[in-house]
């Protein structure tokens, strides 16, 4: 069953999407990949999806000619050289490889829009964003029942000695969505999650809080004949929605993270 790999870009370093692209062949039979950039992230402003398209492009046009670039410098690299996971990548680049821009603060619904352009059983790669944008990508992927990949290296970074094609067994990990608890991100996930209850449930104790001082306002304003307690209490409560202060009632934020 042939399927599309959505690469999503976080990172200039191309390193990691050629690793990610040359595994992702080597198990999935993948007929088109596509370069997923998230727009309106801060931690992602700086990421610019042409460039870094054309810097995979020319990386891997390079390896397959055995050649790699270290810091610009091209240096020899005989192990590449018409090695077939990089020329089955090759390939799809010059039949498929484009790069769609999704909106951050509909993350979710941006995600289902992809699943339903390039079917049920795509592949979404987080390999090369930042951590936190990944948890992000990844949860919202599960929702709506995407499967998600992800390359990570067990050793430190080392240019072309890092490369797929020098890898042995156990200086990586490769997962999907079921075997998510074998990565660095599994911990990630667990304490992004666990912020959003704490700082959830610290909502719902404020809220309370507020209603309480809010009744007692009332009352106050009411035996005094002034009304300037609640009308203070109310703009202190149009101030908490502004800034942010998620909504306990609906169960949904008011304002989208900035990141």
């Amino acid at each position: 069953m042939a399927r599309s790999l959505l690469v999503f870009i976080g990172s200039p370093n191309v390193d990691s999407y050629i690793n990610a692209m040359s595994r992702s062949v080597d198990e999935y039979k993948i007929e088109e990949i596509v370069l997923i950039k998230v727009a309106g992230l801060r931690s992602l402003e700086n990421i610019e999806a042409n460039k870094v398209k054309k810097n995979i492009e020319n990386a891997v046009l390079e390896l397959v000619d055995g050649i790699y670039r270290d810091k610009g410098v091209a240096i020899q690299a005989p192990g590449s050289k018409n090695f077939k996971n990089y020329e089955q990548v090759n390939d799809l680049f010059n039949r498929s490889l484009g790069i769609k821009t999704i909106e951050s603060d509909s993350l979710r619904d941006e995600i289902a829009k992809l699943k339903n352009k390039y079917g049920q059983d795509t592949i979404c790669d987080i390999s090369g964003m930042p951590k936190k944008p990944a948890i992000e990508v990844w949860t919202a992927c599960l929702a709506i029942g995407l499967e998600v990949t992800f390359f990570e290296l067990n050793r430190k970074p080392s240019g072309a000695d890092t490369l797929y094609h020098n890898l042995k067994p156990g200086e990586y990990t490769y997962v999907n969505s079921q075997d998510l608890s074998k990565t660095s991100v599994y911990y990630n996930i667990e304490l992004f999650a666990a912020q959003k209850r704490r700082r959830k449930l610290m909502v719902i104790a404020i809220a309370m809080s507020l209603s309480v001082i809010v009744v007692w306002g009332q009352q106050i304003a009411v035996i005094s004949g002034y009304t300037w307690v609640g009308g203070i209490l109310a703009v202190i409560i149009t101030i908490l929605g502004l800034i942010g202060v998620p909504s306990f009632v609906e169960g949904g934020w008011i304002l989208a993270e900035k990141h």
